[in-house]
């Protein structure tokens, strides 16, 4: 049995131990105390480890016992350990009060603290954490971010800037969200739509945009948002408190943020009302100039062509009987005169259309609507017209309903309807017929002027009213004319606030058909 170990042996055996605790625990601390060196020479921010100093008691300085590579880098600072910093930066603690306290507090309570500051000695901003390593020292790790600092003032600058762009700018200026809801509105925008900025905060531009004119500019939002366009630009109109409408010419761009992620639409809309007017006078004017270059064109073509015509036949004819009135029998003078009076009443009434027709263009023509009775005015233009009838063998009939009054211009309608049966009766076969209908209706009276006549296809139906090109058409005697009376009941009786539209088929016959009111009408432009 092996026996226990003596007093000397486990001497002996404990000191050995404790020699090899001593060398495993050297080591242990040499070896965290190069990774810990490591670890400060190899860091990036600076590191320092100071001493606060005293006198009486008092914190007057401090002194650097050790500095990092880092920190020469970050500072400009060199050969610091050992040095006071009264020494290195003579004003340091003056300019730095504040960070000066920072450290005396940390150095004496323990407890860590942190701050940014500018150091005025070195012209640099430093973002600094100070800890407690034992009583009366300090560590502090620190990182120079004069460049943030100076990235940060400068978007303060560009935002105090944009916040005074945006709230004095003389241009309607919004921030409006994705959900394309209105966040912020400046002064000007609520000026130009007439809304204060809490009616439109949380409301879409949608509903302040003109219903014809919402889906522009929609797609390039989206498109915008894609990355697709960086900003896109169009002219709409919008919709003001007021009811009326305004012009605006709106540029939308995107603010990101340093993801590149889209946060809100950047609209910017001008007033371009005034201008806008401006084009649509201009374009109207344009339309005007263009009716009287036509009307011009027309006139001239009447006169050289159309009314030299029947004067042509007056000439003609009456040279012959005066020059050979010894040698006709009196059925061929008869004859003659026939068509010489023929002649001359197609040139009065070619005459008394123009002189109408040319009033209206210039204004000149007096519109004095009344309440009238439909009959008498009706049965007046059929007794004119029965004697062209006649010569055709056409019965022109007028079925006069009960009384019917409307609200009219006698003489304008007197020449609607003169026209009407005239050019019923040219287009009207011999032994044809003509009937005249007065319909009341719940609003408007209706005159149909309706023939058993040769009619007419689709496309020249379309044409009737035109200006230009007019149809011109022989009538089934011969019988010449301009197109012009069709186009001067159009315009008499839109002048009258009524409607004119003709329903014919090729062979059997057309109906000219158009209404008047049946009471005065507040939009009837009298001076038009």
């Amino acid at each position: 049995m092996k026996s226990s170990p003596s007093y000397q042996e486990l001497v002996s055996l404990i000191t050995k131990l404790q020699k090899k605790l001593e060398i495993s625990k050297s080591e242990f601390f040499s070896q965290k105390e190069h990774t810990y060196h490591s670890l400060f020479e190899n860091m990036s921010e600076g590191f320092a480890r100071c001493q606060i100093l005293y006198k009486n008691n008092k914190p007057i300085d401090f002194i650097y016992l050790e500095v990092n590579k880092a920190f020469e880098k970050l500072t400009g600072l060199k050969n610091v350990v050992g040095k006071p910093i009264s020494e290195i930066l003579p004003n340091h603690i003056d300019e730095n009060s504040t960070l000066f306290n920072m450290y005396e507090r940390v150095s004496r309570t323990g407890i860590s603290e942190k701050i940014e500051t500018f150091v005025p000695s070195l012209e640099m901003w430093f973002s600094i954490s100070a800890y407690s390593s034992e009583k009366g020292q300090f560590l502090v790790i620190f990182d120079n971010i004069t460049e943030r600092k100076k990235i940060q003032e400068s978007l303060k600058y560009s935002e105090a800037q944009f916040r005074g762009l945006f709230i004095q700018s003389h241009v309607g200026t919004a921030i409006v969200g994705l959900d394309k809801r209105f966040i912020k509105v400046n002064e000007s925008l609520c000026n130009f739509l007439g809304y204060t900025e809490n009616e439109m905060l949380g409301k879409t531009i949608t509903e302040f945009t003109h219903p014809e004119d919402t889906e522009i500019g929609i797609e390039d939002m989206k498109r915008i948002v894609k990355g697709e366009l960086s900003f896109s630009k169009a002219q709409k109109r919008y919709l003001k408190k007021d009811g009326t409408i305004a012009w605006g010419e709106i540029t939308i761009s995107i603010v990101k943020n340093e993801s590149k992620k889209p946060l809100y639409f950047l609209p910017i809309i001008q007033d371009i009302t005034e201008r806008k007017n401006t084009e649509l006078l201009i374009r109207e004017n344009e339309r005007k100039l263009k009716n009287l270059n036509d009307t011009k064109d027309k006139l001239f073509s009447i006169i050289a062509h159309d009314l030299r015509s029947p004067f042509n036949s007056i000439l003609g004819f009456s040279e012959l009987l005066i020059e050979h009135s010894q040698d006709f029998e009196i059925d061929k003078s008869e004859k003659f005169l026939e068509i010489i009076n023929s002649s001359a009443k197609n040139a009065l009434s070619l005459l008394n259309n123009l002189l109408h027709w040319a009033k209206t263009q210039t204004g000149q023509i007096s519109n004095k609507p009344q309440i009238v009775s439909l009959a008498p005015i009706i049965n007046n233009v059929v007794a004119l017209s029965c004697s062209n009838a006649k010569a055709k063998n056409i019965k022109l009939k007028y079925k006069q309903p009960s009384v019917i009054e409307a609200y009219t211009d006698v003489n304008m309608l007197k020449v609607v309807l003169r026209n009407l049966i005239s050019n019923a009766i040219k287009f009207t076969n011999v032994n044809g017929k003509i009937d005249i209908f007065t319909i009341q209706n719940e609003n408007h009276i209706e005159i149909k002027v309706s023939d058993n006549g040769v009619g007419m296809p689709k496309e020249t139906q379309q044409k009737l009213f035109n200006i230009n090109p007019t149809i011109v058409k022989d009538g089934t005697a011969a019988e010449k004319g301009t197109g012009l009376g069709l186009i001067l009941c159009k315009e008499f009786v839109e002048k009258l606030n009524g409607k004119i539209w003709v329903e014919s088929e090729l062979g059997i016959g057309s109906s000219f058909i158009f209404t008047l009111p049946i009471k005065k009408v507040e939009s009837i432009n009298f001076n038009s």
